[in-house]
């Protein structure tokens, strides 16, 4: 026989996986629902306004250019620092080292 099987623990037998599927769906499927977050306080503005929900933080995120971190990775930013190999070379001899 050739085709997908799965070790059933029940039966103690290999069988077909849409039938190991048919008996046990996967974990987690269908319909998820999460709640929403919890009031907070934010300190990002000098009014500090409290934030009650994952609408309200997009929306305030938004008006105030920043960005909410979750899970995700910052990207990658490039220094923009002048460059200060002058102004060190010219305090350094004002002070005669």
């Amino acid at each position: 026989m050739r085709g997908r099987f799965i070790w059933d623990t029940d039966a103690r037998d290999w069988i077909p996986r849409e039938e190991y599927f048919a008996k046990h769906p996967p974990v987690g499927a269908g319909l998820q629902i999460i709640r929403d977050i919890e009031p907070f306080r934010s300190v990002a503005t000098p009014d500090m306004p409290v934030i009650g929900g994952r609408r309200q933080l997009r929306d305030y995120c938004r008006a105030h250019d920043l960005v909410a971190r979750g899970n995700d990775p910052l990207p990658e930013r490039k220094a923009s620092h002048p460059p200060v190999r002058d102004d060190l070379r010219t305090a350094l001899r004002q002070h005669g080292l």
